[in-house]
């Protein structure tokens, strides 16, 4: 016996759905639009102008020192205020207060105070800057490890039967990362949720730079509006395995201190 209906039952559920597919058609358009933007244009250019000038000063402090860095600073609060974005303010606090630090003699060289300026820097300029979907989320890390480098108290570090159980759970998701790019089509969503389980792991232990790496990573695994991220386009392809081998770097040289 077919399970098949006849013409005529056919064109009753036709008409029966027709609302429901009518409904769906009106809603579809609003679900595709691009999400509307939290700043006017002009500020969010600005902000990211100040982004790009920050990082620029702080790769510069090697030959010209932090002359041109700290005024950046005060430009980025300055935008901040006019943003009226908590997130934006106290980021923007935070690099200042701990850019104080680098003309204290005893703490200008501490490694914790100079990767979290550095991380700061670079996350700040990123494409799609203060409208990217993931930029709350980035500014509040990156605020707490701020603060957190600049009350350091040069304790000892982790314990290491901790750093070998995180070393295992870790490498299990690199791991997955590359089983999910072995798949056709890649799995983004895969990668991305190994990516963001280990910045999760490494967190109660205060591995920052593998945090940052590993957030950096997620960021780039997260589509602009509008955007289909294509991991099989060879130049996007490339750039997020050089993301998983930094992540790889950083979680080898733990490997090798313990």
């Amino acid at each position: 016996m077919s399970d098949r209906l006849p013409p005529d039952g056919l064109d009753a559920t036709r008409a029966a759905l027709e609302p429901t597919l009518r409904a769906v058609a009106d809603i579809l358009p609003l679900i595709a639009k691009a999400r509307e933007p939290r700043f006017s244009p002009e500020l969010a250019a600005r902000w990211q102008s100040g982004c790009q000038q920050l990082e620029q000063a702080w790769n510069d402090r090697h030959c010209g020192g932090l002359a041109d860095f700290r005024p950046a600073i005060f430009e980025l609060c300055a935008i901040a205020i006019e943003l009226n974005d908590a997130d934006c303010l106290q980021l923007s606090e935070a690099l200042a207060s701990a850019s104080d630090l680098l003309e204290d003699p005893q703490r200008c060289d501490e490694a914790r105070l100079l990767a979290a300026i550095s991380a700061t820097c670079e996350c700040l300029n990123m494409d799609d800057g203060i409208e990217h979907p993931l930029f709350i989320e980035r500014a509040k890390h990156l605020t707490e490890r701020l603060h957190n480098s600049a009350a350091f108290d040069n304790a000892d570090g982790c314990n290491p039967a901790l750093l070998r159980i995180f070393l295992s759970e870790a490498q299990d998701r690199l791991q997955s990362m590359h089983e999910a790019f072995d798949l056709l089509p890649p799995d983004a969503y895969a990668i991305k949720t190994a990516a963001e389980e280990i910045a999760q792991l490494a967190e109660p232990l205060e591995l920052f730079d593998i945090i940052d790496r590993s957030r950096i990573l997620m960021v780039r695994l997260t589509p602009r509006p509008g955007e289909n991220l294509d991991l099989d386009d060879q130049e996007t392809r490339d750039h997020v395995l050089d993301r998983i081998a930094l992540i790889e770097e950083a979680i080898a040289e733990i490997g090798e201190g313990i």
